[in-house]
């Protein structure tokens, strides 16, 4: 009997299975012993499989905005003077008004800033009689003076005749006394004085004490004489009315404001609590002289207009209806006086709606003098040799003309 065939489909099948077991990794090979066997059975060799390093992970590109640059100008001579004081915020706060006016040689940014100090703790830090020695250096002046303080002042007091309960009517008495007391020290010196508020913070409770606080600071500050300078909402999120780490900086641009303590501001932010303290500045002591150089106003009528701004919550008012008041004449000459807008196209289109004139050969102009006029060549038309009788014009038109 021929085995022949037989051994043929034995071979068949063992290479069936040896292709079978060959498709796996080299680690799989070594967890396969039929295929082992089979391999070293018939002398087959694995090819080698080419060494394959891991691939890094793809970077990310860092999509935060680069820090600016801030050049400082040369300072002037008589250069006027703010000074911050205040604890751990007000040294944030002096950093962001050192960039604010870092362009202005006639402002000049110091301070002093004291960690963990705060009005309770006179014991720790008496900032009257350090705030009475910065403002008594002889040789130095001081024009105005910004103050942020009360992140360390939700504790008792400590007084001679006993100690005073957190919030109790004897604390709150002692607490606002301290504030007029330390306002009056540099109103009585004719130095203008901002009291900056507290902002929220991450935790809940110290947001709601800081609430309180501001109100003590507003309404006796400004009794003795200071500006309030309110940084409550500009650091909340506008969606939701509710603490966050991020919002927009004075460019608009969405960035990372606060410390990770949930209490301190990054760069981006010192720069803009400092925003809401610059522009009362610059209200009050750049009135006039560098917004004056804006084309179109002038820097008295421009401060004005930012004052009613800031006192009432609303801008410019444009009416888009009506008459406007314009002066009796124009600076320059005896000139006729400007026509009112509701004679002009204004008033026309955008009042009543109405279109607008159509010019001669527009688009638009749809307009016909009831004469024919053509500029192409006559071309005669095929009637068999009879002439065509002229053309007369639409009755219903040249009667409509007329």
């Amino acid at each position: 009997m021929n085995n022949r065939p037989r051994r043929i489909l034995f071979f068949a099948m063992l290479a069936c299975l040896l292709v079978i077991f060959d498709g796996g990794t080299s680690t799989a090979h070594a967890q396969d012993p039929i295929g082992n066997f089979f391999r070293s059975l018939f002398g087959i060799r694995e090819a080698p499989q080419p060494r394959r390093d891991p691939t890094p992970p793809a970077s990310i590109p860092n999509s935060a905005p680069a820090e600016p640059r801030v050049t400082t100008v040369k300072k002037e001579d008589d250069a006027r003077v703010i000074r911050v004081f205040g604890d751990s915020l007000s040294g944030g706060l002096e950093k962001g008004l050192v960039e604010a006016f870092a362009g202005i040689p006639t402002i000049v940014v110091d301070g002093i800033d004291k960690a963990s100090s705060g009005l309770v703790r006179y014991d720790y830090f008496d900032w009257y009689k350090a705030a009475s020695d910065a403002i008594s250096r002889e040789g130095e002046r001081t024009d105005a003076v910004v103050m942020m303080i009360g992140l360390n002042d939700r504790q008792d007091m400590r007084l001679p005749t006993g100690t005073l309960q957190l919030f109790s009517d004897e604390w709150v008495a002692a607490y606002k006394a301290r504030i007029a007391e330390l306002t009056s020290l540099f109103v009585q010196r004719n130095i203008r004085v901002y009291w900056v508020g507290l902002p929220p913070v991450g935790n809940s409770q110290l947001t709601r004490d800081f609430a309180v606080f501001n109100e003590y600071f507003k309404d006796v500050a400004i009794t003795a004489g200071a500006t309030f300078v309110d940084v409550w909402t500009p650091f909340l999120d506008p969606e939701t009315g509710k603490y966050s780490n991020y919002g927009p900086d004075i460019e608009g641009t969405r960035r990372l404001l606060r410390g990770s303590d949930g209490l301190h501001f990054t760069r981006a932010g010192n720069r803009k609590l400092a925003f809401f303290v610059e522009r009362d500045i610059r209200r009050d002591f750049l009135r006039g002289s560098y917004l004056s150089a804006l084309p179109g106003s002038s820097g008295q009528s421009l401060m004005d207009e930012i004052d009613r701004e800031l006192e009432t919550g609303v801008g410019r008012v444009v009416a888009l209806t009506g008459q406007q008041p314009l002066p009796a004449g124009l600076d320059g000459g005896e000139q006729d006086t400007p026509k009112l807008h509701d004679e002009t196209q204004y008033e026309k289109v955008i009042l009543e709606g109405s279109p607008l004139a159509a010019q001669p050969g527009r688009a638009d102009d749809f307009s016909w003098s009831g004469e024919l006029t053509s500029t192409l060549p006559a071309v005669e038309e095929e009637t068999g040799g009879v002439p065509m009788p002229p053309r007369v014009p639409d009755q219903r038109t040249a009667a409509e003309n007329k």
